[in-house]
């Protein structure tokens, strides 16, 4: 258990150092707010990489 603990303490300084980087959830909340959390999290980090003139052709 202590080596998932320093895991832990690891993870949470690079998120600290990081910020634009990483993000922390807070996985104890009900599924479906962490689940919401995630995909809002992972959708704004992919719109960052997106450059802003490429736009999906329509359908």
């Amino acid at each position: 258990l202590d080596i998932h603990q320093r895991r832990r303490e690891a993870f949470l300084a690079i998120a600290a150092a990081e910020p634009e980087r990483c993000i922390v959830v807070d996985a104890s909340a009900d599924p479906d707010t962490v689940e919401n959390v995630v995909t809002a999290a992972v959708f704004a980090a992919l719109e960052t990489m997106t450059p802003a003139h490429r736009k999906q052709a329509p359908g």
